[in-house]
């Protein structure tokens, strides 16, 4: 976290936050002013063209990476199905991958022979309309925080990254 930011949020005057009696109203008028100073800290910046082209690996050429956004061009065009329909709309597509996804789990499981031996889930009715999750406590909740707000994460929904 910068200095500068720090010193911008001490500095800054909080009354019109304090003074207001609502909360969402303060809250808004706290985020607001939260947003400006974190703005100012923090400007966006664009990142140029040279590092987008920077290469990761050093086998990587420039001819390998041609054909990759080619290939991957090519590929968001056209979906080619098992009864070598070509499809080209998005939504098709999208729906072709929904069908394969919830069809692959029972298609493979009629796949599966008994042995014989009993199978106490098949005795187990199931709810479709419930989800059952282990107890959890606060200390595993802290360090699955702590694990995955890294400070070079992404910005959240209220624009704010995560602290270093």
């Amino acid at each position: 976290m910068s200095i500068y930011f720090l010193m911008r949020t001490i500095e800054h005057t909080w009354e019109n936050v304090l003074n207001e009696k609502d909360a969402n109203n303060a809250y808004n008028k706290f985020h607001d002013s939260m947003t400006v100073i974190y703005d100012r800290c923090f400007p966006i910046r664009i990142p140029s063209n040279s590092r987008k082209r920077k290469r990761r690996h050093p086998w990587i050429t420039t001819a390998i990476i041609v054909s990759i956004e080619k290939k991957n061009k090519l590929f968001r065009r056209y979906w080619k199905t098992d009864d070598d329909r070509i499809i080209t709309d998005d939504d098709t597509i999208a729906n072709d991958f929904n069908n394969y996804f919830i069809n692959v789990g029972p298609s493979l499981a009629s796949k599966i022979t008994s042995n014989g031996s009993q199978n106490i889930y098949n005795h187990i009715e199931v709810n479709g309309q419930s989800m059952f999750t282990y107890p959890t406590s606060e200390e595993e909740i802290l360090k699955i925080g702590n694990h995955c707000l890294k400070p070079d994460k992404a910005a959240g929904y209220d624009d704010f990254k995560p602290a270093a």
